[in-house]
């Protein structure tokens, strides 16, 4: 992960200042994105667990949908909806 951010050729168009980036704020990126609620950040690897690089699903709306009166006068709760802003 560090490697691309302090690659010039990947980064030089890219707003954030990557190449000051340390191991430890890779670290803190991974942790924090463990409890991030918002976004998902998968990491690629290849066939030998190799990281290649990561894709994100990011602004991440979760909307509980209810579904119609049953027979009762209970709702349930059947599905959550994703929607990408």
């Amino acid at each position: 992960m560090l490697e691309w951010m302090h690659d010039e050729s990947v980064t030089m168009y890219l707003k954030t200042d990557f190449r000051n980036k340390t191991e430890d704020d890779c670290v803190s990126f991974i942790s924090s994105s463990l409890s991030d609620k918002k976004n998902i950040h998968m990491a690629i690897t290849d066939d030998n667990d190799e990281y290649m690089g990561t894709v994100s699903l990011k602004n991440i709306i979760l909307i509980a949908l209810q579904s119609l009166p049953l027979q009762s006068e209970e709702r349930q709760w059947e599905k959550i909806s994703l929607h990408l802003v």
